[in-house]
C-alpha cells in the first residue's frame, strides 16, 4: 500500500513537473527574444492549460463549428442526437458528461488530440511580429527544446500548419 501511495506520488510529480515545463522554457524564449532581439516585441502567452471541462466548452461553442469534428461526430453516434446540445444542456447530463470527461481526457496532452489539458501546451501570440522575427523566435523556441505548430487564429476558427508568414499563433508542445 505506501509502495503504491509513494509511485503514484511520483507519477503525479513528474507529470506535473512536465506540464509546468512547457510554460517555464516558452517564457524563457520569450524572455530570451526581448532581450536579444526586440525588447519591444508584443510576444505572450494567450493561452495555456485547460480542464477538460474548459475544453468541453470550446468544443461545443458554436464559433468552433469546424474544429473538432472527430469527437463531435462520435458524441452525436453516442448519444443519438442530430446536432450537438449547448454546454448547459450537456452539462445538466451526468451520462453525457461522464462520456466527453472519457473522450477528452483520452486524448488529454497529446499533440494531436488536447494537448492544453493536461498542460502540454501553449498558444503565443506572434500577430504583431514579421516574418524573419516569427522565424528568429520560432527557431529559439526549437532551440529550447519546444515543437512548434504554426497557427492561425482567426476568431471562429483555428488553422494548423499554416505558413509561417500566415501564422498569427504559435502552438508550442513538449
Amino acid at each position: 500500500m505506501k509502495k503504491t501511495i509513494i509511485f503514484f506520488g511520483f507519477i503525479f510529480l513528474i507529470t506535473g513537473l512536465a506540464n509546468a515545463q512547457v510554460t517555464a522554457m516558452v517564457n524563457s524564449a520569450i524572455s530570451q527574444y526581448k532581450e536579444h532581439l526586440n525588447p519591444s516585441a508584443n510576444i505572450y502567452i494567450s493561452s495555456e492549460d485547460r480542464t477538460w471541462q474548459q475544453q468541453l466548452e470550446i468544443i461545443l461553442n458554436p464559433r468552433f463549428s469546424g474544429s473538432y469534428t472527430n469527437i463531435k461526430r462520435e458524441f452525436l453516434s453516442y448519444s443519438g442526437l442530430s446536432s450537438l446540445p449547448p454546454y448547459s444542456q450537456v452539462s445538466a447530463n451526468l451520462d453525457w458528461m461522464n462520456w466527453w470527461e472519457r473522450g477528452i481526457m483520452a486524448q488529454a496532452g497529446r499533440p494531436n488530440g488536447f494537448p492544453h489539458v493536461g498542460g502540454r501546451a501553449v498558444d503565443v501570440s506572434v500577430r504583431s511580429l514579421n516574418n524573419q522575427q516569427k522565424a528568429d523566435f520560432a527557431q529559439i523556441l526549437r532551440n529550447k527544446g519546444v515543437e512548434v505548430i504554426y497557427e492561425y487564429y482567426g476568431g471562429s476558427n483555428s488553422e494548423f500548419h499554416v505558413s509561417i508568414e500566415r501564422a498569427n499563433l504559435f502552438h508550442c508542445y513538449y
